[in-house]
């Protein structure tokens, strides 16, 4: 700090006590961002550790088809793109209610009746509603958009994976949901054996 305050007012126009003045602010300003950065560092090994046990390709970026190859591990590609949109429409509902699942049913007829408010009358007597209510017409809207949803969120990915973060990240998601889904599946075939029985 001295070596600081002499050089700054030796050569500039400050008066030695405002060259020790500055050479502190500056040694602040360099303490913050060096905390900063450690932080940043600390958060990103953090991270690193959470991904560590999921499979990851050998490098960055990563094609959509390795995503599929090492975390989804269907028996064909094609089962493997319906299983990972399937987890997307599951993705894109739990967004559109909080993370409550239970509670999508109730939300997507809300949003149904909000779409079918929204629309044009012009637009409600299109041939593709005939003999629809109301309601049905609203909910095939809602669905047509959450499909819409899914195909864009499924183009994203298919452009494929820059860094082990977004690789991560989605990875967890997924083995999130499927450990639902074959849970589920357990338990719907242990209901049907108790029946058969």
């Amino acid at each position: 700090l001295a070596l600081i305050a002499a050089n700054v007012a030796r050569g500039g126009s400050l008066k030695p006590r405002e060259a020790i003045a500055y050479a502190a602010e500056l040694y602040d300003e360099a303490c913050a961002r060096l905390e900063h950065a450690m932080k940043l560092q600390d958060a990103y090994t953090r991270e690193a550790s959470m991904f560590a046990d999921i499979p990851h390709p050998e490098k960055f970026p990563a094609s959509f088809d390795d995503f599929l190859r090492l975390i989804v591990r269907a028996k064909t590609p094609a089962d493997a793109t319906k299983r990972f949109r399937d987890f997307l429409r599951d993705r894109v509902k739990r967004s559109c209610v909080f993370d409550k699942i239970e509670d999508y049913p109730v939300w997507a007829e809300w949003a149904g009746k909000k779409i079918f408010e929204q629309m044009k009358p012009e637009e409600r007597e299109n041939p593709q509603w005939a003999g629809m209510t109301e309601q049905e017409i609203g909910a095939a809207l809602q669905q047509e958009n959450l499909e819409k949803r899914v195909a864009e969120q499924l183009e994203e990915y298919a452009c494929g994976f820059q860094d082990q973060y977004r690789w991560g990240h989605c990875a967890k998601g997924y083995f999130a949901w499927w450990a639902r889904q074959r849970s589920d599946q357990a338990r719907a075939a242990a209901k049907k054996s108790k029946k058969s029985a």
